[in-house]
């Protein structure tokens, strides 16, 4: 009852003083719709997990060379067989080589990011198309393979959204490529690329004789995808990649000369997709936070401000 009387009492004191019940609602409305802005941004951004299916086992496999202070210089195709072979600590390796690729054959030539992966990227990521199908084991030749999977907005922006695309060749850098699946509207490849979001994947197979010392030098992969095995920690994995890098190095001294201090390095997916955002974020929400405090100190003093008239 002594609640809903000072209840009263507020409201009839704000309705008697309309230009000061305007500043204080205003006040507090820029401090907590900011807030709440920026907290709905660093939500979707940094502690929401990866729309995959268990995405804590997801991670990108690089290396890093740390007598030039280096932490992702990439993986040759002889390091990626290696690590398709350690089964016992991931279900799953892609590798992955992002390109710029020239699309004609329509009206206007078409610049697109082109991901070029191995045949079980999608089969790792765990997700399935909206029409056609993904890649499989049948699909990886030596080379790249004439096939893609299209994103959604590749498909509604050039192809007109026809149903009818899967099985249409379009022609990519001069070669015929025919387009097997199309990805749903919210799949997108969880990494960087060369400009935006991916929107063409085809299959390449990077076969090569994995002792081969001039391939071992060519880090002209982008990373690798992998799937851990259920029940191994990113710090396990790393410990055995620790181990097999030095065991490479011992191998393999000229194209791993001590000098550069080359190592395999295993990064949790969402912290590589989020890691140069992080920072950034987290100021930003430090300084909507002192936002929000000075609203409501501000408010305060017009309290206090209120009070010390009305005792007069």
């Amino acid at each position: 009852m002594r609640l809903l009387s000072d209840a009263r009492y507020a409201f009839r004191s704000l309705r008697r003083s309309p230009g000061f019940t305007a500043v204080v609602v205003l006040t507090l409305a820029l401090g907590i719709g900011a807030s709440t802005a920026i907290f709905s941004i660093v939500d979707a951004v940094l502690l929401r997990p990866l729309p995959y299916p268990e995405p804590g086992r997801l991670a990108r496999i690089t290396s890093e060379l740390r007598g030039f202070g280096a932490t992702d210089t990439g993986v040759a195709p002889p390091e990626l067989a290696d690590y398709q072979s350690h089964t016992d600590l991931f279900s799953g390796v892609a590798g992955l080589l992002p390109v710029s690729a020239n699309v004609t054959g329509g009206d206007v030539p078409d610049r697109v990011d082109m991901l070029l992966v191995s045949w079980n990227y999608f089969s790792i990521l765990g997700v399935a198309p909206a029409l056609g199908r993904i890649f499989g084991p049948t699909d990886e030749t030596p080379g790249v393979a004439n096939l893609a999977v299209v994103s959604d907005g590749y498909w509604r922006r050039r192809l007109g959204g026809d149903p009818r695309a899967v099985g249409r060749t379009i022609t990519i850098d001069g070669d015929a490529v025919q387009v097997v699946g199309v990805m749903p509207a919210g799949f997108r490849h969880p990494g960087r690329t060369s400009r935006n979001d991916v929107d063409v994947w085809s299959p390449v197979g990077y076969r090569g004789p994995a002792s081969a010392p001039s391939e071992r030098s060519r880090r002209r992969l982008a990373g690798c995808l992998a799937r851990l095995q259920p029940g191994v920690t990113v710090e396990q994995a790393q410990a055995r990649l620790d181990d097999y890098g030095a065991g490479v190095r011992r191998e393999f001294t000229a194209e791993y000369p001590p000098s550069d201090g080359w190592n395999p390095r295993l990064v949790p997916l969402q912290e590589d997709v989020v890691g140069s955002v992080t920072t950034p974020m987290l100021t930003l929400v430090v300084g909507v936070g002192l936002v929000l405090l000075v609203a409501c100190v501000n408010v305060a003093h017009l309290i206090l401000a209120k009070s010390a008239e009305r005792r007069q």
